[in-house]
């Protein structure tokens, strides 16, 4: 397991960041393998746009 991101070394100087009552961003490990190409290709679906 990677260690957690600290969100508040993105914050502006002087901006507090996070609310107290957000959750953490703790992310654990992959539970399934990475989708293929072909699976994320077949969730979009392109649409031809025509200029008028």
């Amino acid at each position: 397991m990677s260690a957690p991101i600290d969100v508040f070394a993105y914050c502006p100087p002087g901006v507090v960041g996070r609310r107290a009552t957000d959750l953490s961003i703790e992310i654990g490990a992959a539970t399934e393998p990475n989708m293929s190409q072909d699976e994320i290709d077949s969730l979009i679906k392109p649409m031809l746009v025509m200029a008028e």
